[in-house]
């Protein structure tokens, strides 16, 4: 099991040496990175390449089977069934009491009501759209579309994209958003419900309460609800998107599709692709699916709208721009890299590309669930590998958090505990953020360790790592089991 990991940390260790070392080479003597790359983070690359070395040869080599073996005996702890239902209580309670505490104090009005936000930007577009209006001119005001003064009233996703929201622009905007907050639960809860379906036998009545009242007090969600965000419909296409790859049928290309969507609307969401690595047919299906979808949108809206479009992409959503001070951070802040610089960037790359060499590997590996392993990596890439990501965007583990639970809760009562430990850490993690950086630290008037305080506890970036740990175990033992 261990051998897998071995490789990918003698390779990450020989990338950080030689980007390390080009680095220092072109800081040294020619001057040109100054201003650019701080000293610290060409330092920082030496230092984790430092651990990874070490941890490969202390590890993974000296203690290799002491190591494994004692792997294999916390995942698969065993638990009785008095005590699993106490975690599973547990775990359903903090994940519907933090959003009924919420919505108690919007509608006491002691905290600030539902605004759908990024809503207001979706309903601008599409008034746009009904009165042939540009897009993405956002420096004038046009007759006709509504001022939204709470919204941002920047579209930023593609031309083709913008006709899903024409026809709430027909409706009142308050009307519109009840509309659109609807069909996001829906869309939402029917893709969980067709993942569970192929994963499990037929369930209770009881269990798919549980299940949905979940769901929908996940924090992630709570906050895509709040704003009026396409991403909670997007957790459901991408988990009707997992329900296709759990059949591991590579000519089947509505899995594809169903990949292919989220990323027209995120760019950032490309990792979600990596299972279209283990086969050529579902790779071009993809991008033919892309494709269609580009030419369909010059087609309709014409070249200098998609040239727009194009270079609002390339501006990003703040890629590149300066991290908010800790003290200013709200529930929307998630910053897994925070203590390394421009270094950050690097390992997203390293992350990226290893998560890509991992799914075109197993191209030829047919154990079961294998599509459904690489499809978690790349929905834990797009987590760990986006430029920016907020904690709405946290709602992408769904899917990884459902098959893990589904798929080790009888056997591996280790793993099944760790997912359920980091689906509570995902879940507080905008309470948290909100609770220490405006209420606790200024209470106590230790703003000033907030710098320090705040991006070590970030629950979400514990919990993302845990779900990590558990998908490379479970994988690494299935292929170690095909192996043998």
């Amino acid at each position: 099991m261990l051998r897998e990991l071995e490789d990918i940390f003698t390779k990450w260790s020989i990338c950080l040496l030689t980007i390390g070392s080009i680095l220092s080479a072109l800081y040294i003597f020619t001057g040109v990175l100054h201003g650019v790359v701080q000293k610290k983070s060409i330092l920082m690359i030496f230092a984790i390449s430092g651990v990874l070395l070490t941890t490969n040869f202390y590890l993974f080599r000296v203690h290799a089977n002491d190591l494994e073996l004692y792997i294999h005996d916390i995942a698969s702890t065993d638990l009785c069934i008095i005590r699993k239902k106490n975690f599973i209580a547990i775990t359903w309670l903090t994940l519907i009491a933090l959003p009924f505490g919420v919505l108690v104090l919007k509608f006491t009005g002691i905290a600030d009501g539902t605004n759908f936000y990024d809503f207001g930007a979706y309903y601008n577009a599409a008034e746009r759209v009904i009165h042939g209006y540009p897009l993405y001119d956002w420096t004038s005001s046009y007759p006709g579309v509504t001022e939204l003064p709470e919204s941002p009233d920047r579209y930023l996703y593609a031309p083709l994209v913008s006709l899903l929201f024409v026809p709430f622009g027909f409706l009142p905007f308050e009307t519109a958003a009840l509309a659109w907050s609807t069909l996001s639960v829906m869309v939402y809860l029917a893709g969980i419900t067709a993942f569970v379906k192929t994963l499990t036998a037929p369930l209770s009545r009881r269990k798919w309460v549980v299940i949905y009242t979940a769901s929908l007090g996940f924090g992630p969600f709570v906050i895509t609800f709040i704003a009026g965000q396409v991403t909670g419909i997007l957790a459901g296409v991408l988990c009707f998107a997992a329900a296709r790859y759990h059949n591991q049928e590579r000519r089947e290309v509505l899995s594809s599709i169903l990949t292919t969507v989220p990323v027209m609307f995120k760019a950032y969401y490309a990792p979600v692709g990596a299972p279209l690595l283990r086969d050529r047919r579902r790779l071009l299906s993809a991008l033919a699916a892309g494709t269609s979808i580009i030419f369909i949108g010059v087609l309709v809206f014409g070249f200098q709208t998609t040239i727009e479009y194009l270079k609002v992409l390339a501006g990003g959503k703040g890629w590149g721009s300066a991290i908010d001070p800790p003290t200013m951070w709200n529930i929307n802040d998630f910053h897994p890299f925070y203590y390394l610089d421009s270094t950050g960037y690097i390992i997203r790359v390293l992350l990226l590309v290893t998560i890509a060499t991992v799914a075109y590997r197993g191209r030829h590996y047919a154990f079961k669930y294998v599509d459904l392993y690489v499809y978690s990596f790349g929905l834990l890439g797009i987590v760990l590998g986006a430029p920016v990501i907020s904690t709405s965007g946290l709602i992408v583990t769904v899917p990884v958090i459902l098959f893990l639970l589904l798929t080790t809760i009888h056997d591996r009562p280790g793993v099944f505990v760790g997912t359920l430990g980091a689906t509570i850490l995902i879940h507080i993690h905008p309470y948290t953020n909100e609770f220490l950086s405006s209420i606790l630290l200024p209470a106590l008037d230790a703003g000033r360790f907030a710098g320090v305080i705040l991006p070590v506890v970030q629950p979400a970036v514990w919990g993302v790592c845990l779900l990590l740990i558990c998908v490379i175990y479970e994988y690494t033992r299935r292929l170690s089991n095909e192996s043998t």
